[in-house]
């Protein structure tokens, strides 16, 4: 019986590895894209404000403010990416070092599991895990 609880957690590693890599190289690849259209964004809303200040128009500063709201809401979610990578890293060194057992909170409350108390130093398991 320990032999086969062993072998599943095993298995778990692996395939949570397996996911963290997959993951952490979306996200990577969605915050260079992220950055780049936030400083595109951002650019674009202060030109409009700019020409809006020039010209006395109001509809351009009203876009500009709009453009610069949404580079905001765009660095945003590069942070919370950054965020989700740097837990996924631990995750991964906790793997390496032999002290993971499971997801880290943040990382299955974002993939929609349910969140347990683990951070790769508990002992908790879920019971979804061992039936």
């Amino acid at each position: 019986m320990d032999k086969s609880i062993q072998d599943l957690l095993e298995k778990n590693k692996v395939q949570d590895l397996e996911n963290f890599l997959a993951r952490r190289h979306t996200l990577n690849r969605c915050n260079s894209t992220m950055i780049y259209l936030f400083h595109i964004v951002q650019s674009l809303g202060i030109l409009s404000s700019s020409y809006s200040a020039s010209t006395g128009d109001p509809n351009f500063l009203w876009a500009g403010i709009g453009l610069n709201m949404f580079a905001s809401i765009i660095q945003i979610y590069e942070k919370i990416n950054s965020d989700q990578m740097k837990r996924i890293y631990m995750d991964i060194q906790a793997i390496k070092n032999g002290t993971y057992l499971d997801e880290s909170q943040y990382v299955e409350m974002e993939s929609g599991q349910k969140p347990s108390q683990t951070n790769g130093s508990s002992s908790n398991l879920s019971n979804n895990n061992l039936s």
